[in-house]
């Protein structure tokens, strides 16, 4: 009467440790390249790609043509408003370098003139 023993449900043959590479498990590569596919296998990527392409064509589309006339109209002024803007602060910041460095150049020379 014993009550107390070992049983085991594994693989018979099977090694403590060592477990089975992947390769029965359907798995495809993905090392894969056009040329080891079959045409099958390519002609299913390919089609899955071409929709996919499809797909963010069309959402771009929809999402561009639900942006109102208004909302186009006040992302263009404030589009032109901000080059305006930035064209303006390079114009006087390039002023200020040419008058700096103008300043600076006549400072060099009466220094080393005297």
């Amino acid at each position: 009467m014993l009550d107390n023993f070992l049983e085991h449900f594994g693989v018979k043959g099977m090694k403590w440790g060592i477990r089975k590479d992947g390769k029965g498990s359907g798995k495809k590569s993905a090392q894969q390249t056009a040329k080891t596919l079959t045409n099958k296998e390519l002609k299913k990527r390919v089609d899955r790609m071409n929709m996919e392409k499809q797909y963010t064509t069309l959402v771009k589309k929809s999402e561009a043509a639900s942006v109102s006339k208004g909302q186009k109209i006040v992302n263009g002024v404030v589009s032109d408003y901000g080059s305006r803007v930035v064209r303006g602060l390079t114009k006087k910041g390039a002023e200020k370098t040419v008058e700096y460095t103008v300043k600076k150049v006549g400072e060099f020379s009466a220094s080393r003139g005297s």
